[in-house]
């Protein structure tokens, strides 16, 4: 998830509801006090800025159940100031200079190619939010499972 997302939570109004609760009453369960109460069967909420999001359901037995998300949205990273320097390339050294001035243990490795792939990269983005979509599913999972 990423900051302005909008999460939305879809269940049976007449069976269940959403609190967001801070993270003593997450941890504990304590559901007497929540932040916000959403209780129409189909609530939305903006995520406004990075850090977490605790929500679980004030009807008894569903948060001591395990009904209960975390949601992690990391903060925006700024923009560098100053772009990054572009690589230069060195003009290469004459044979007979280089072959005068290399050592018997010297190595002669060749760095790579800035643009040269190191393997399959993740995007960390990515997974966060295939994460919080496996967990929002098992959330509604649960919901419809109180039903």
């Amino acid at each position: 998830m990423n900051v302005y997302d909008e999460t939305v939570f879809e269940y049976n109004a007449t069976k269940d509801n959403v609190i967001l609760v801070t993270l003593f009453d997450f941890r504990s369960c304590n559901t007497s006090a929540p932040l916000k109460m959403y209780n129409s069967g189909n609530d939305s909420f903006t995520i406004k800025s990075g850090g977490h999001y605790f929500f679980t359901s004030n009807f008894s037995g569903h948060c001591q159940g395990g009904q209960k998300l975390d949601v992690r949205v990391l903060k925006p990273s700024s923009p560098p100031t100053t772009p990054p320097p572009s690589p230069t390339t060195s003009p290469s050294p004459s044979p007979s200079a280089s072959h005068a001035a290399a050592g018997p243990a010297e190595s002669k490795a060749v760095a790579p190619s800035p643009t040269q792939s190191k393997g399959p990269t993740y995007d960390p983005k990515w997974l966060l939010v295939n994460t919080l979509g496996v967990t929002i599913s098992s959330l509604v999972v649960l919901v419809h499972g109180y039903a």
